[in-house]
């Protein structure tokens, strides 16, 4: 069994938790017919990932006989699958939408699976995994041996991102309606990248219920397809506002207000955030809570912009309109920034500005998405509420 030497650094992330070896003078010098990498001294067994332009490698296993773990893969990836899934069948009765399997973090690297109602998305961050596919399948139709294949979509995030496709060729495109904590989403697979709703914010959903469900007046900013302001109109708040630059999105926010019955007034405004805010700020209208949750980038057609540097133009903005003793989310969606950036920013640019906030609780990835010790870029969401004084 041929091995390779791995850079000293990788190796010392590897034994201390971080899953990834990336694109090196030793990585480039792999074998590209290798679907295994094992480093030299029987220090780790990798799955190799030539195709990617920054993660060659990823981490499968640290100890034991790496021939024959290469040997019985399979088998072991089946049990991987599995454990996965049976970790989250609590969920079943909350939500019908959540991860089954959450890559590096259920150690799969690079490999997402999500239950959508009835339906299973598969997504590969990794290139790897395309050659799996049929085992990864014969995994998941044994634990939903009632779905058929029109049920089963893949898509692939690695490089070229592109949208879901059927495992049945001719079923170009699915429309249907889950359910998640009692609303109801409108949700789309095929010839579009996303499918409408981000599952990897359902935890932090409900664990900002205590404090939404509090307010009269609630402001969605960025609000995609309008997942907190349908959570917000569901639990009691009497009036939503929603800000989005997409009319696609906000379109598509109208559907979703059409299948639930709320009994709350809600508003969309297409604009960009800081327009918005600018001109909430010069009407007077006020809010008891605000919620921002940015695109890490994003371009009006004109010039790109950075969320967290954004930050420090719109959190002034959203103080001026936010009621005394009201409520303000912020998050950041990204592994190039770690959570003590991010509080450090926002804490900057609060003392900068000199707002009256404090900090009350901040918010991760949680629940169905668990993060995982020395891997920082697994932990890409993060969150934290202030409170007006």
């Amino acid at each position: 069994m041929k091995t390779y030497p791995i850079h000293p650094v990788s190796l010392k992330y590897l034994k201390a938790g971080h899953p990834w070896v990336t694109l090196d003078q030793f990585s480039k010098k792999f074998d590209e017919r290798e679907k295994f990498i094992v480093a030299q001294n029987n220090a780790a067994m990798l799955l190799h990932d030539p195709k990617h332009k920054q993660v060659r490698a990823r981490l499968w296993s640290l100890k034991g006989n790496f021939k024959a773990q290469i040997q019985n893969f399979d088998t072991e990836l089946k049990s991987r699958i599995t454990t996965a899934i049976d970790k989250r069948s609590y969920l079943e009765g909350q939500r019908e939408n959540y991860y089954l399997c959450f890559a590096e973090s259920d150690f799969l690297p690079g490999l997402f699976i999500i239950k959508l109602k009835d339906r299973i998305l598969i997504q590969y961050f990794s290139y790897f995994w395309t050659a799996y596919q049929k085992q990864i399948m014969a995994a998941l139709r044994e634990r939903f041996k009632d779905l058929p294949n029109k049920n089963f979509w893949i898509q692939m995030r690695a490089g070229k991102q592109m949208p879901p496709q059927c495992l049945v060729s001719d079923n170009k495109a699915d429309e249907f309606i889950l359910e998640e904590f009692g609303v109801k989403y409108k949700i789309f697979l095929g010839n579009t990248y996303d499918h409408g709703l981000y599952t990897d914010m359902s935890g932090i959903r409900n664990n900002m219920l205590s404090f939404i469900g509090q307010s009269k007046k609630f402001l969605n900013l960025f609000s995609y397809t309008g997942a907190y302001s349908l959570f917000a109109l569901k639990n009691g708040v009497q009036e939503v506002h929603s800000v989005d630059l997409s009319k696609k999105y906000l379109s598509w926010l109208e559907e979703n207000l059409e299948l639930n019955e709320f009994q709350g007034e809600h508003i969309s405004h297409c604009a960009p955030v800081q327009n918005q805010l600018k001109a909430f700020k010069q009407d007077n209208i006020k809010f008891d809570f605000i919620l921002s949750d940015p695109p890490t980038s994003s371009s009006d057609g004109k010039k790109k912009t950075n969320a967290l540097s954004n930050y420090s133009t719109e959190l002034p903005l959203m103080y001026d309109i936010l009621e005394k003793g009201g409520y303000l989310a912020v998050f950041l969606n990204t592994h190039q920034v770690s959570s003590k950036k991010f509080q450090q920013k926002i804490m900057d640019i609060l003392k900068q500005h000199k707002l009256k906030l404090k900090q009350i609780k901040t918010y991760k990835l949680s629940d169905d998405c668990p993060t995982l010790k020395g891997f920082p870029e697994g932990n890409y969401l993060k969150g934290i509420l202030l409170q007006k004084l």
